[in-house]
């Protein structure tokens, strides 16, 4: 995600110049030598719960959990086929690298049926590491947010200095 888009002005610059093809093979040869299977998995877990988010998978009320079984599944199903042979416990032994555990996730059913419970997660749980991967911006909380003295517009003067 976030490498893929470092590589987009060099394949632009290669192909104006007539070597796209030599420009994308050398990424991708140094994208294999740099592949990081723990920072892979987190950027595409965010993936996973952002598609479901944009298909409306949750109320506003309800907290933002996938069981592991769809997870699992979501993640397989990636055209670059890292996580096809992923299990739920391949999922949790990487997991537990960053102290993130499986919890009781309820679901509940558009159509009425009971709700059910399995293991899943939830994703304010993978928030911490996707704010120190940089894959989101971690949100500032309202009491760190310091009021600065403004300035009168276009004389760069403060307003008390009259």
């Amino acid at each position: 995600m976030r490498s893929a888009n470092n590589w987009r002005p060099l394949f632009a610059i290669g192909d104006s110049l007539g070597y796209g093809e030599t420009v994308r093979a050398a990424a991708v040869a140094i994208e294999a030598a740099n592949f990081n299977p723990d920072v892979r998995v987190y950027e595409d877990l965010y993936l996973v719960f952002e598609q479901y988010r944009e298909k409306g998978y949750w109320t506003n009320q309800q907290k933002q959990g996938l069981w592991t079984d769809d997870i699992v599944q979501a993640l397989g199903e990636f055209e670059h086929g890292f996580w096809v042979s992923l299990t739920n416990q391949g999922l949790y032994d990487i997991l537990y690298r960053e102290m993130i555990y499986c919890r009781n996730v309820q679901k509940n059913f558009a159509d009425g049926s009971p709700r059910k419970s399995k293991n899943g997660f939830y994703r304010e749980q993978f928030k911490p590491v996707w704010c120190k991967l940089g894959i989101e911006a971690q949100q500032a909380q309202s009491s760190k947010i310091i009021s600065l003295v403004g300035h009168k517009q276009g004389t760069g003067e403060t307003p008390d200095a009259e």
